[in-house]
């Protein structure tokens, strides 16, 4: 009874889905390929929808060719006197750069396409010419919004404005990393990497500023365990400056005017209902080292512990952090490479300092444990380089920063 059932729906099933394969919407599954014209056509076709070649349609082309977007996706088409022959040497005249999109309909731009990148090919022409320049404006906001706030020194204890440190000569290179709170791990690993860099860039004349959240004891204990110069640190009793830059406040805190890219962790629900339960700035801090409102900190977590082959020696880049005879114990790992456990090492030194010091390191407020910071460089007022954490562990990399201010 079921086969004879089934044999009795069969004919009506066949029919619906011969006229699903035969709809305008959706292409016969096969086609049968009468020349060879055709076959190397299709696979032309095939070819530069694989690599998603964006080519701009010219009305004296030759070959027929022209593009159309349709819901997000390309598709190349051929008008039907040209489907049976060759495919025609297109010129170089026919391709143009993207432009945006105007009233005047000779003007086209490529559609942007999801999930595969858009390989875009312009020609090359007397009035097309590749230059690369660095964007720099005569006046700098980023400086501006730093003269309404006063650090500390770690040297002499002396307030001042934070602005005043540098840009008097329009000239000299000043390197401003702005750490996170003196207790926090970013803070000592970057200390710890720019410290060997020093000697080069005063050599180049140019000036390290550092500046951290914390009081004024907390920036001469965080020079004291890191062996950073104290007359480079600053001490900032708050985030204003860093509210003032933009930089990433932490999970479920409100994200600040300046902030570009707000996410979804810093929206104003989050932030409600982190107040409502009264979520502990300890919690949030667990909840970032796993990687939520963190994004990064879990796969560079990993990667202290299992390595880095296209990385240099840990030690190399962190001298005096951990004892040598531990240093000679990763040389059974093999040598010229961040080695197993090699970071992670380094990582958990650190992590005994921080906790053994942690009320002098942090700020009162401990909310300022979640702020993340970034690294600057100066040429007088105008930046020339900047970057912003975005996580826990995700700091700037200091070849670049310096190699940036040289």
């Amino acid at each position: 009874f079921a086969l004879s059932f089934a044999l009795s729906l069969y004919p009506s099933f066949r029919r619906r889905i011969d006229s699903r394969l035969l709809s305008n919407d959706r292409k016969p599954r096969y086609q049968k390929v009468r020349k060879p014209q055709e076959k190397n056509l299709n696979r032309a076709m095939h070819a530069l929808r694989c690599t998603r070649l964006v080519v701009a349609p010219d009305e004296g082309l030759s070959a027929n060719v022209s593009a159309s977007c349709e819901d997000k996706r390309l598709f190349f088409k051929t008008r039907a006197p040209s489907f049976r022959r060759a495919i025609p040497k297109i010129p170089t005249s026919a391709f143009m750069p993207p432009t945006k999109r105007t009233s005047d309909k000779s003007i086209w731009q490529p559609p942007k396409v999801s999930g595969r990148k858009s390989v875009i090919i312009c020609a090359a022409s007397d009035n097309l010419k590749s230059t690369t320049t660095k964007s720099t404006t005569a006046v700098n906001s980023e400086y501006e919004s730093l003269q309404a706030f006063n650090v500390i020194s770690a040297a002499t204890g002396q307030e001042c404005v934070l602005s005043s440190l540098w840009g008097e000569d329009a000239t000299k290179k000043v390197v401003v990393p702005f750490l996170t709170q003196f207790g926090d791990f970013d803070s000592f690993e970057l200390a710890q990497r720019l410290r060997p860099k020093l000697e080069q860039l005063q050599a180049a004349d140019v000036r390290v500023v550092a500046i951290g959240i914390g009081n004024l004891a907390a920036a001469r204990e965080f020079c004291r365990l890191t062996k950073f110069p104290p007359e480079m640190v600053y001490a900032s009793d708050s985030a204003a400056p860093y509210d003032a830059l933009g930089f990433a406040p932490g999970f479920a805190r409100p994200a600040p005017p300046a902030l570009q890219k707000p996410r979804w962790w810093n929206s104003t629900w989050v932030v409600e209902q982190s107040e409502k339960v009264k979520l502990h700035p300890y919690l949030k801090l667990v909840i970032m080292c796993a990687g939520i409102g963190s994004p990064g900190t879990l796969p560079e977590v990993f990667r202290g512990y299992l390595g880095d082959k296209n990385a240099p020696e840990v030690f190399e880049r962190y001298p005096d952090v951990v004892p040598k005879f531990m240093q000679a114990l990763f040389k059974v790992l093999g040598e010229g490479y961040q080695r197993p456990f090699e970071l992670a090492t380094v990582r958990l030194t650190n992590m005994a300092n921080v906790l053994s010091n942690w009320e002098t390191l942090t700020p009162q407020d401990k909310e300022l444990i979640l702020q993340r910071g970034g690294s600057f460089v100066f040429e007088g007022k105008k930046v020339i380089y900047r970057y912003d954490d975005p996580a826990i562990l995700k700091f700037v990399d200091v070849e670049v920063l310096v190699e940036a201010a040289l």
